[in-house]
């Protein structure tokens, strides 16, 4: 923890982060292994909507079931109407074996102002993706951080603007 005068200074997140506008990649070769019924619910995520976390929540199985890696929804709506500046904690208590997560913020369409950042911390290590500015939904993806980070963590809206009502979505997969 940090002492009386000290400031954290987030970082650049580890090799392979990224935030960029709405996308949700499932890899062919998930793909080909799933039902056609799976498929479709797999990749109608066009409307962002109250039906994405039953969407999410179906992909997350799959991908237990056929790469064998561990995964968790968290309640992104701590996220919903978040203002500017604020931030929300959330705890994992077990990740299970693995040393490493990847972390994956969904927000609901949104138009940050310039230089704008979400920041993860868990009060000793902080990391930051910026933004792009243009109206729509954002994914970011804090990748291989070691799975003791996510134990207790917090995530700051550094967008310029309030986080959409509704849309917002946090997975963690332990890698």
């Amino acid at each position: 923890m940090l002492g009386i005068g000290e400031e954290l200074i987030p970082v650049v997140p580890p090799d392979g982060s990224v935030a960029t506008d709405w996308a949700y990649p499932i890899g062919n070769d998930l793909i080909s292994q799933l039902s056609d019924s799976a498929k479709s619910d797999l990749l109608a995520v066009s409307n962002i909507g109250t039906a994405i976390t039953s969407v999410i929540e179906k992909a997350l199985e799959r991908i237990d079931e056929l790469s064998n890696f561990t995964t968790f929804l968290l309640d992104g709506t701590q996220l919903n109407n978040l203002a500017n500046g604020s931030s929300v904690t959330y705890t994992i208590s077990n990740t299970g074996d693995s040393p490493l997560v990847r972390l994956v913020i969904i927000l609901g369409s949104i138009t940050p102002t310039p230089g704008a950042k979400i920041v993860i911390s868990n009060g000793i290590d902080a990391y930051e993706l910026s933004l792009s500015t243009g109206a729509s939904v954002k994914r970011l993806e804090f990748n291989a951080l070691p799975a003791s980070f996510v134990s207790s963590f917090t995530i700051t809206n550094n967008s310029g603007v309030v986080l959409n009502a509704s849309g917002n979505s946090i997975v963690v997969v332990s890698l």
